[in-house]
């Protein structure tokens, strides 16, 4: 799922990859920044998986106006407890967070005013697009009077290639002039994409406002993490590596 995934000891990278890493590198990208690396520690004691996380972002501390750290604790956790209810029900473990740290690979910039941050991540040969893509988006939401803080154009550094445009807004907006507001940009943004490159790219244009439940929705996809736990607790590895917490047979 993530291609810089690394899990120690390696035993553990199944339950990782399908109960941790995916989501977390959603939940990032969601706020128009990338996960460009996950390294996970895992320290078994008894019959608790004590977790150690190092994220490389990029782009992150940007795009969020809030403090990094409780955001990343607080997804954590919720990942934590959501594992720990569905794969450690089976086997009688608890998932705990013992700590985290998080490197943002993206520059400082500052901003005066209300001039909107521009951030662009994607692979090296297209970033010069990309950055073309945001400059120009800006300018047309600035013409159409659009009050907005940041905008994000992002495609990942692996398949599939995703264009995702992240608008974060000022201002609560109904339902229906969030809509709107998505429809405008999506169009925008192909007419200029089909000026700037050849290469065709899917388009995906969320907007953030100050209630958005963008990070929740992700969240509380229970009926996917359920049947994630459900392919694990049928692995034998899995199996049988369960069975070892708590006998002193793992290295911790």
């Amino acid at each position: 799922m993530l291609k810089l995934l690394n899990v120690n000891p390696p035993e553990y990278y199944p339950i990782i990859d399908k109960l941790f890493a995916g989501r977390i590198k959603e939940a990032v990208e969601a706020f128009g920044a990338s996960l460009e690396e996950l390294t996970v520690l895992v320290q078994p004691e008894e019959r608790v998986l004590n977790l150690i996380f190092l994220l490389k972002v990029r782009g992150l501390r940007r795009f969020l106006s809030m403090d990094i750290d409780p955001f990343v604790y607080g997804l954590l956790e919720k990942l934590a407890s959501d594992a720990t209810e569905t794969l450690g029900k089976v086997y009688g473990v608890r998932f705990s967070i013992s700590g985290f740290k998080v490197v943002d690979e993206g520059p400082e910039e500052t901003h005066s005013g209300k001039v909107p941050k521009l951030i662009v991540n994607g692979p090296e040969e297209i970033k010069g697009t990309l950055e073309r893509l945001g400059k120009g988006l800006i300018i047309t939401l600035r013409e159409w009077n659009v009050e907005f803080s940041a905008l994000a154009v992002t495609v990942p550094f692996e398949e599939p290639h995703v264009l995702t445009i992240v608008l974060k807004m000022d201002r609560l907006l109904p339902p229906e002039e969030k809509g709107n507001l998505e429809k405008k940009v999506r169009h925008k943004a192909r007419t200029y994409l089909k000026t700037l490159t050849r290469r065709v790219f899917p388009l995906e244009v969320k907007i953030i406002d100050p209630e958005d439940r963008t990070l929740a929705s992700i969240l509380k996809r229970k009926v996917e993490i359920e049947k994630a736990a459900e392919e694990l607790a049928q692995s034998e590895e899995v199996r049988e590596l369960m069975s070892l917490l708590g006998k002193g047979t793992l290295d911790s």
